[in-house]
């Protein structure tokens, strides 16, 4: 969402104003990617590291859950902000508390991060990991940015509305660059087809919405637009599931009518039992066919009646009774079929209209409900089904997955795990397994394994202990037990390493 360094630069304004001096409460995090700063005075910075739309805001503290919070950086409790800053070049924001620690909020989609440094060590961080000494450039005030506008101009042309505006005339930006100053009002457009949330008022282009909830709006914005997309998706979902059911019903319609087609005369089979039952040498066998005038025809043809010469005619005859009845039930038996299946197709098709002309998801939720059968292959409430296991970034930059579950741990080792992989669990105790990705054929070195080790011990039941034996080998070695409960294997090769328990930089909650 913090598409260009503008919106950026206004949101630093409005931290710097309402918080230096303040002193920095609790860092909280109750929801997967949102991280709360609450400050003395009641003022909120939020962190929500959303991979497709990282935002930060500021607003007024609220009450928070009282279960399932995390208290993070417990290092910088208690510590006054002293500035606020912006990357000259990057969307960067640096909060620098005193004793010398630093909060590099970066937002660059899915690397975004947020890093704590003391004294040039990293502390802390929040996925992507912010390393300042790799990074060219320096950090300014927003002031520095506000006097001296002309710095904004290369900024343009990464986001295409201001391009649209401004592109080759950069010097109107002048005119409207005190305003991220003056006020905390956002600007919704319409650009191209699409909302977009501005921090300036833009010549010439309709404003569709004033948001004056000061960079507050940006929450809002950003989950009304998480909201539609949901909706297109879901209906997208709901609309390919629907046609694949039609195209099933139609491929069904398709068959019973051509069988249906093909053996629609099921009076010959009568004629033919019939004809023999009225022959004058009932116990004639030995023969394999038998052609007879059929008298049940105006034209009295000669019909073909194969036979099978092992039985009488009487015999035949009685067959022939047994396949017309037969044959007439499991005619009746699709007749039946077709027309449910037309009164089906019909049903569905009406539905795929409705569903097309939702408008919301409000009103598409409103359709699943009333045809939950046909929709139990979707979640609906907007809920992805979510993986059986946790993506941890590791701060050594690989991505590492942990179970969530018994079941989790078998999809790991199924399904994920490939064979060079390095598998971790926790020895002679219940837990999850955690997978380290790894393409080469010898193991990663020690710092590494220590790492994902003491996930495994944390996510496990010995994880108040104070060192905890962890197994470790390549996913190779590791086969599940035949008829086992879910989560059991067998280790052919391992490796033993002693680790304290350490929580990830966000601790998912185990439930197996």
């Amino acid at each position: 969402m913090i598409n260009h360094f503008i919106t950026l630069l206004k949101i630093a304004i409005e931290t710097e104003k309402k918080t230096v001096g303040k002193t920095l409460v609790s860092v909280l995090s109750f929801r997967k990617n949102e991280i709360l700063f609450s400050f003395s005075n009641q003022q909120r910075f939020c962190v929500f590291l959303y991979p497709a739309k990282p935002i930060v805001f500021l607003e007024p503290e609220s009450p928070v859950p009282t279960k399932n919070i995390a208290s993070l950086f417990p290092e910088i409790h208690n510590r006054k902000l002293l500035s606020v800053s912006l990357h000259e070049s990057d969307r960067i924001l640096l909060l620098t508390l005193e004793g010398d620690f630093k909060i590099f909020v970066s937002l660059f989609s899915a690397s975004s991060g947020i890093t704590i440094i003391h004294d040039k060590t990293t502390i802390g961080a929040i996925k992507y990991e912010f390393n300042p000494l790799e990074n060219t450039g320096a950090f300014r005030s927003p002031a520095e940015f506000c006097d001296n506008p002309e710095m904004l101009f290369p900024f343009i042309r990464f986001n295409p509305l201001l391009k649209a505006v401004f592109e080759g005339e950069e010097e109107r930006l002048l005119t409207v660059i005190p305003d991220l100053q003056k006020t905390e009002t956002y600007y919704k457009y319409s650009f191209r087809g699409k909302s977009v949330l501005s921090a300036l008022p833009l010549p010439g282009v309709p404003v569709v919405a004033t948001l004056n909830d000061s960079s507050r709006s940006i929450k809002y914005f950003v989950f009304d637009d998480l909201k539609s997309a949901q909706f297109v998706q879901e209906k997208k979902n709901s609309l390919n599931l629907i046609e694949g059911k039609i195209k099933r019903t139609e491929s069904t319609l398709f068959q019973l009518q051509g069988y249906l087609e093909k053996n629609k005369d099921t009076g010959q089979l009568q004629q033919m039992a019939d004809l023999l039952m009225a022959q004058p040498l009932p116990s004639l066998r030995g023969i394999a066919f038998i052609d007879l005038p059929n008298i049940f025809l105006p034209e009295s043809t000669l019909l073909h009646i194969p036979l099978n010469p092992e039985l009488t005619l009487a015999q035949n005859a009685s067959d022939y009774y047994r396949k017309t009845r037969n044959f007439k039930a499991i005619h009746d038996e699709k007749a039946f079929l077709l027309q449910n299946k037309k009164k089906e197709n019909a049903q569905l098709n009406d539905l795929l209209l409705e569903i097309a002309g939702c408008t919301s998801l409000q009103e598409l939720n409103t359709v699943r409900k009333r045809n939950t059968g046909l929709f139990s292959e979707i979640r609906t409430g907007g809920q992805v089904q979510s993986e059986p296991f946790h993506r941890i970034q590791s701060k050594f930059g690989y991505e590492l997955f942990i179970g969530k579950h018994a079941k989790g741990n078998d999809f790991l080792l199924n399904s994920v795990a490939k064979k060079n992989d390095i598998w971790f669990h926790v020895r002679g105790d219940s837990g999850s397994h955690v997978i380290l990705p790894f393409s080469k054929k010898e193991f990663p070195g020690k710092d590494m394994l220590a790492e994902a080790a003491s996930f495994a011990a944390y996510f496990s039941g010995q994880r108040k202990s104070e060192w905890v034996p962890v197994s470790y080998t390549q996913a190779k070695y590791v086969r599940k037990v035949k008829g086992g409960a879910p989560g059991s294997v067998i280790i052919d090769r391992e490796e033993l390493i002693f680790v304290k328990p350490a929580s990830p930089p966000k601790s998912p909650v185990v439930t197996g």
